[in-house]
């Protein structure tokens, strides 16, 4: 649906990544999803998106994924990434820049050749050790839960329904959005501090999460 709204003009990649990374924000600063260990700087996804849309109006799409913002879990290299495998002792969250240097295959080309655009690095149970997105603990030794977005999702209105238009134009509009609507929407879709609080399951609890909410279309897990 992503690309057919690209393709057709609906909407730029730049503003299906800025669409993304708002949700990203929201559900790591307002629901406390902890799907992320790391998101990439705002302005880098923008320019990759950019790239993109460049490609594109000379049509150079470079695959279906080209525009598309993907997640990757921790475990999975990442040239600009630290590689921390869920873990605090391998550096989960840290950032003072440290990079592992290579790509795993599948993220190359994805990244690389298909152009997906990178969103941040999936939480995991640590060493995917787990089956329940409860298996990593915070800087100061407290357990760090990823939840399931679905109690929130239920409230989360950003379409506006009562406008005769089609699937697609709807689509586009709630895409077009701004981050602080979204940061908005996301606040009202809290129903009190005692909501619910279900499992992402494990060990790829980040990256289920992360597609389950749409600041991802796609992951990688292992």
């Amino acid at each position: 649906t992503a690309a057919r709204l690209l393709d057709t003009g609906l909407i730029t990649s730049e503003q299906l990544a800025s669409f993304c990374y708002s949700l990203a924000v929201a559900g790591e600063d307002i629901w406390g999803l902890n799907a992320y260990t790391n998101l990439v700087n705002r302005k880098e996804l923008l320019d990759q998106a950019r790239a993109s849309d460049e490609r594109r109006k000379h049509g150079e799409v470079l695959s279906v994924f080209d525009g598309i913002p993907i997640s990757i879990k921790a475990n999975l290299a990442v040239e600009s990434q630290g590689l921390s495998a869920g873990s605090l002792i391998l550096g989960m969250g840290r950032r003072d820049g440290s990079k592992c240097g290579y790509d795993a295959d599948t993220v190359r080309i994805l990244l690389r050749d298909c152009g997906a655009l990178f969103v941040g690095m999936t939480s995991m149970d640590e060493f995917g050790m787990g089956s329940l997105g409860n298996n990593s603990r915070t800087p100061d030794g407290d357990v760090r839960v990823t939840k399931n977005p679905l109690p929130y999702l239920r409230n989360l209105r950003l379409e506006d329904s009562s406008s005769a238009i089609s699937e697609d134009e709807s689509l586009a509009n709630v895409i077009r959005l701004s981050q602080s609507e979204i940061l908005e929407k996301h606040k009202d879709a809290i129903d009190s501090p005692e909501q619910a609080i279900f499992s992402a399951g494990g060990s790829s609890c980040g990256s289920a999460a992360s597609v389950a909410h749409g600041s991802a279309l796609l992951s990688l897990g292992t």
